[in-house]
């Protein structure tokens, strides 16, 4: 089975029971597959919404912070390059804050 393929058919469901976007749903898919976080320990980090400067889940830890960005694109062929230098840009700005 094509592996995108694969992800989509087990993102749908969460976007169904959450009653969330696709994207949101794939950012709870990958934070309970790469994270072992819960469902309801997603709904705590994810930060998705308008201004949150590119970052769509932030996970704090003892002794580190893990910044999530990520997209489900339809269009597998989309090049992301120019969405990398934004990200570079937003992590320049937001980790002189987080020391």
């Amino acid at each position: 089975m094509d592996l995108i393929k694969q992800i989509k058919d087990e993102i749908d469901p969460v976007s169904k029971e959450e009653n969330i976007e696709k994207n949101k749903a794939f950012i709870t898919w990958i934070l309970e597959q790469y994270y072992n976080l819960s469902r309801d320990e997603t709904a705590d980090v994810i930060t998705d919404c308008s201004g949150d400067k590119r970052i769509d889940a932030f996970i704090e830890r003892d002794d580190s912070v893990v910044i999530i960005q990520c997209k489900l694109f339809e269009d597998t062929t989309k090049e992301i390059e120019k969405d990398k230098a934004k990200s570079k840009d937003t992590l320049r700005e937001i980790l002189p804050n987080l020391l």
